[in-house]
C-alpha cells in the first residue's frame, strides 16, 4: 500500500489565512553575528549591614516608596547572575507576546519583571536569588509605572544567541530602577532618611537625607564592536545633621576689636551631579575568546551650599554654579556677643577624565576599571575647601573686612575632615550602589553571544546516488528539519515542500543533532515519509558543530516509489475572524505511469484552528470507497486520515475536504 501525505500544513494566524499553494519559498540570506555584552557600574562582591541599609534607602528612594530587603536577600542579588534568554522568554509569558524580541519592546511593570527574573532563577536553581526576586515582586506591587526592558537592554544579536549570555542580578536590578525612575519620577524627589551609624559615621553625623534622582538611564548592550553603552547619569543631594563643630577661635580673637569669638556648625547641604561613563567595544575574536573595550569615567560636579530642588531635579536643566548656587546656612558665629547666621557654598566642577581602553580575555563575566575614585575624590576635596566662600547674615559692618578671611580658615578646618567622611563614606558609597563611580568606571564584560546560519536542502534524489545534483528538487511531502541540544529540540523550521530549502537563521555556539521529521513536536527520533528512504545521510540524522562560521549544505538526499503522485491544497478564504470557517480542498492526482491500489492521504487541523469534520469529495472511476479512518475528536487539534479503497487510475484524481474553525 502506498501512502501519501499532504504536501502542505496550515500555518494560520488568527486574522490572516494564505491560501496555500505551489509557491516558491523565499529564503534570506543569513550569515553568523557576533557581539559582546557589555555592563558599567561597579559589582558588589558582597553586602554587609551598613550596605543593606543604604541600598534599601536609596532603591526606595529612586522608587518613590519604600524597600526593606535583608542582607541575604541583598548577597543573592549581588552575587547572582540572570540568565538573559531565560528571562525575557519568562518575560514573554508574563507579558503575552509571541518572541522574546517583543518581550522586550513590552511595557512591563517592576513587579512582572520580578516574578519573570524569579521564574528564571528557579529554573537555574538558584534559591536564594528566586526567593530574593519573589520579595522584590511583593514589594513593588506599588510601583504602578511600567518601563521597556528595551531602553534599558538593547540587543543588536538574535535572540538566540543568548543562550550563553548572563547579567550581575545587582546591575539588572539597579538599571531597572533607575530606569524607572527616569521614566515615571518626574517631580521633586521626597527624602529618605539614612541612619549615620549604620555607615560608621555616628560621630560626626546626628542623621543624613538623602535625595536622588536619575537624570538619564543607563543602557547596557549585547551588540557587535562599534556598539556603544553608557552608566546613568544621576544628581544626589545629601542634607546632613553635623554633630555640631566648635572649632578653636584663637585666630578670630587674635584680632584687634574682636574681644570674643565662638563658631557652631551644625549643617551642610552638599550637591553631587554626576554625568554618564561611557564606551564602546572595539573588537571581538570570538575563536580567541577576547574583546576590546574603550571607556571613559563620567565628568562629576560637586556642590556645598543650597540649590532650588525645582532648579536640580530640573533633568532638562543644565546647572550654573554661578547662577543657581546659593549660600546655605551651616551655622553660627558669635562675634563680641552678636550672632549672626554662618553660610558657605563652594563648587567644584569636574574635568573630562581621561578613557583607556582594556582586553577582556575571560573566564566572562570580567571586569576592569577605568580612572580612580579615590583619587578624584582627593582633588575633589582639596577644591571644596580652597574654593569655599563664607557669609555671615546680618553683616557684622567694618569687622568684615577682616573677620571673614580669618574666619574661612576656621571653618574649613574644620569642615574638611567631615567632607572627606561625607564624600568617601556616604557620597561615593551611594553612587557605586547605584552602579556609577566619581571618576572611575567599572566596566564588565559578560560574555561572548554568538550565533552562526544552518542551512540545507532535502530533496528527491531521483538517481539515488546521494548528491544533490542540478535539477533535483524538493520531495513535495511535509517534513521538518529539528536541531537536538541534549535530549531536546531546541530549534525546528519547516522544509518548503517544493525547493527543499531549510534554514536556522540564529544557532548559538555549540554541538548539535540535526535531523528530518515527518512532524513538528518535541520528537527526537528522525523519521521520514513513508515510502522513502535516505540516500545522502541514510539516518536521516546528522551532527553538525557551530564554532564561528555559517554551515551551509546539510542537505538530506530522499527517494521514494511514489513520487509521481501530486497534493494541492487550497483554502475557501483568504482572511477568517475568529468562530468562522475554513474549508480546506486536497486535490490529489496519480501522474504516473500505472494505477495504484489503496491510499491513503493524511494531513493535520492548522495551527489557531479547531477541527469541526472531513469528509470525501469527486472520486474517479475505479476507486470503490473513501472513508475517513482517522480524526481528532470535535474542537481538537490533531492528525486526519483519509482511506481510498480500489485503483486510482494513470492520471487519475480526486478530491478529499477537511473543514475547520477559527479559534
Amino acid at each position: 500500500m502506498r501512502s501519501l501525505r499532504a504536501l502542505f500544513t496550515c500555518r494560520s494566524l488568527r486574522s490572516l489565512l494564505a491560501v496555500l499553494a505551489c509557491l516558491l519559498w523565499w529564503q534570506p540570506a543569513w550569515s553568523c553575528t557576533t557581539g559582546a555584552c557589555v555592563t558599567v557600574g561597579p559589582r558588589l562582591a558582597s553586602v554587609d549591614i551598613a550596605k543593606s541599609a543604604l541600598l534599601n534607602a536609596l532603591y526606595g528612594n529612586l522608587l518613590g516608596g519604600n524597600l526593606s530587603l535583608s542582607v541575604a536577600d541583598w548577597n543573592a542579588l549581588a552575587q547572582g547572575d540572570v540568565g538573559l534568554l531565560g528571562f525575557l522568554n519568562a518575560l514573554q509569558a508574563r507579558t503575552a507576546v509571541g518572541t522574546p524580541d517583543q518581550a522586550l519592546a513590552a511595557n512591563a511593570t517592576l513587579a512582572q519583571l520580578a516574578a519573570a527574573l524569579q521564574a528564571s532563577a528557579q529554573a537555574d536553581a538558584n534559591v536564594a536569588l528566586a526567593n530574593a526576586y519573589a520579595s522584590l515582586a511583593s514589594q513593588l506591587a506599588f510601583a504602578g509605572g511600567t518601563i521597556r526592558m528595551a531602553d534599558l537592554l538593547q540587543l543588536s544579536v538574535p535572540a538566540a544567541s543568548l543562550a550563553g549570555a548572563r547579567l550581575n542580578a545587582l546591575d539588572l536590578l539597579a538599571g531597572q530602577l533607575q530606569l524607572f525612575n527616569h521614566r515615571n519620577l518626574l517631580t521633586t524627589p521626597a527624602p529618605v532618611g539614612v541612619s549615620a551609624s549604620a555607615l560608621g559615621l555616628g560621630g560626626v553625623l546626628n542623621g543624613i537625607q538623602l535625595y536622588s534622582q536619575v537624570i538619564e538611564p543607563p543602557v547596557m548592550v549585547c551588540g557587535p564592536s562599534g556598539t556603544q553603552f553608557h552608566s546613568a547619569a544621576i544628581r544626589i543631594k545629601l542634607k546632613l545633621d553635623l554633630v555640631a563643630l566648635s572649632p578653636s577661635t584663637g585666630l578670630l580673637t587674635a584680632i584687634p576689636g574682636v574681644l570674643g569669638a565662638s563658631v557652631r556648625i551644625a549643617n551642610l547641604d552638599v550637591y553631587a551631579s554626576v554625568a554618564r561613563a561611557e564606551g564602546a567595544i572595539d573588537g571581538i575574536d570570538a575563536i580567541g575568546r577576547l574583546v576590546t573595550v574603550r571607556a571613559t569615567p563620567g565628568v562629576a560636579d560637586l556642590y556645598l551650599g543650597t540649590f532650588s530642588d525645582s532648579v536640580f531635579f530640573n533633568r532638562s536643566r543644565t546647572l550654573n554654579a554661578a547662577i543657581d548656587l546659593g549660600y546655605g546656612n551651616i551655622g553660627t558665629v558669635n562675634i563680641n556677643g552678636a550672632v549672626v547666621a554662618l553660610e558657605a557654598r563652594s563648587a567644584v566642577i569636574g574635568q573630562a577624565p581621561l578613557g583607556g581602553s582594556a582586553s577582556f580575555t575571560g573566564p566572562f563575566p570580567q571586569s576592569r576599571t577605568f580612572g580612580s575614585s579615590s583619587a578624584v575624590l582627593a582633588s575633589a576635596l582639596s577644591s571644596l575647601v580652597s574654593n569655599l566662600d563664607i557669609r555671615m547674615t546680618p553683616s557684622l559692618g567694618l569687622l568684615n573686612a577682616v573677620v571673614l578671611p580669618v574666619l574661612k580658615t576656621v571653618v574649613a578646618g574644620a569642615l574638611s575632615p567631615v567632607l572627606s567622611n561625607v564624600l568617601s563614606g556616604v557620597l561615593d558609597p551611594v553612587l557605586k550602589l547605584l552602579g556609577i563611580g566619581i571618576g572611575e568606571a567599572v566596566v564588565t564584560v559578560n560574555g561572548i553571544a554568538q550565533s552562526c546560519t544552518v542551512s540545507g536542502t532535502v530533496y528527491n534524489d531521483a538517481n539515488r546516488n546521494g548528491r544533490f545534483d542540478a535539477g533535483e528538487s524538493g520531495t513535495r511531502q511535509a517534513l521538518w528539519a529539528k536541531l537536538v541540544a541534549g535530549n531536546a529540540v531546541s530549534a525546528v523550521v519547516s522544509v518548503d515542500p517544493n525547493t527543499g530549502a531549510y534554514s536556522f537563521p540564529s544557532v548559538p555556539m555549540g554541538s548539535y543533532s540535526l535531523l528530518l521529521d515527518v512532524a513538528s513536536g518535541a520528537g527526537t527520533a528522525p523519521a521520514g515519509p513513508p515510502g522513502w528512504a535516505g540516500t545522502e545521510a541514510p539516518t536521516l540524522l546528522r551532527t553538525v558543530t557551530i564554532s564561528t562560521a555559517d554551515l551551509g549544505s546539510q542537505n538530506f538526499g530522499l527517494f521514494g516509489d511514489n513520487t509521481e503522485f501530486t497534493l494541492v491544497k487550497t483554502v475557501d478564504k483568504t482572511t477568517a475572524a475568529p468562530g468562522e470557517v475554513l474549508t480546506y480542498t486536497l486535490n490529489f492526482k496519480n501522474n504516473g505511469a500505472a494505477g495504484v491500489n489503496n491510499l491513503k492521504i493524511e494531513d493535520s487541523v492548522p495551527a489557531y484552528t479547531a477541527f469541526l469534520d472531513a469528509g470525501c469529495g469527486a472520486m474517479p472511476a475505479g476507486v470503490s470507497s473513501c472513508a475517513v479512518s482517522a480524526r481528532p475528536d470535535a474542537r481538537q487539534a490533531g492528525l486526519v486520515q483519509w482511506t481510498i479503497n480500489g485503483m486510482l487510475g494513470a492520471g487519475a484524481g480526486g478530491t478529499v475536504i477537511l473543514r475547520v474553525t477559527v479559534n
